[in-house]
């Protein structure tokens, strides 16, 4: 059992290594998003994040990069290696997003809901018994 007043530091990093990625203590939320966007960036049917407080989590390296994909939206990535690392936004200008995929344990950060299930893919099926939200307003988590 964990020691409750121990923090948790999660780590991961890009493909290459040039890029590490650093989250403290307990994450906010994890999701899969189905939106178009996800989808382009990532070339993947769905994305999956893990959110953390952007004061908690961050990503370093000399070969971290963003990418403004629409206004006030960016994706971080290695610019070495390719590797999709990150998601910040404006509207979440507290939080970090971090593809769940990256972190060295992944398997920590199960699915809490799906969001943009209104631009989901017709052959994708949602996991079972998950929450499905059309949008991610803040009104719907």
């Amino acid at each position: 059992m964990r020691d409750p007043k121990q923090v948790q530091i999660h780590k991961g990093g890009c493909m290459c290594g040039t890029v590490r990625i650093k989250a403290v203590g307990e994450p906010l939320w994890a999701a899969t998003c189905h939106c178009k966007d996800c989808r382009l960036a990532t070339g993947a049917d769905r994305s999956a994040y893990v959110g953390f407080a952007s004061d908690k989590a961050s990503a370093s390296g000399d070969s971290f990069a963003e990418y403004e994909s629409s206004p006030g939206i960016f994706r971080g990535f290695c610019s070495k290696c390719g590797t999709r690392l990150t998601y910040r936004g404006e509207a979440w200008a507290e939080e970090l997003h971090i593809h769940t995929g990256v972190m060295e344990e992944a398997n920590a950060f199960a699915p809490m809901r799906n969001v943009f299930v209104k631009e989901k893919l017709s052959w994708v099926e949602l996991e079972t018994g998950l929450p499905a939200r059309q949008t991610t307003q803040r009104a719907e988590r």
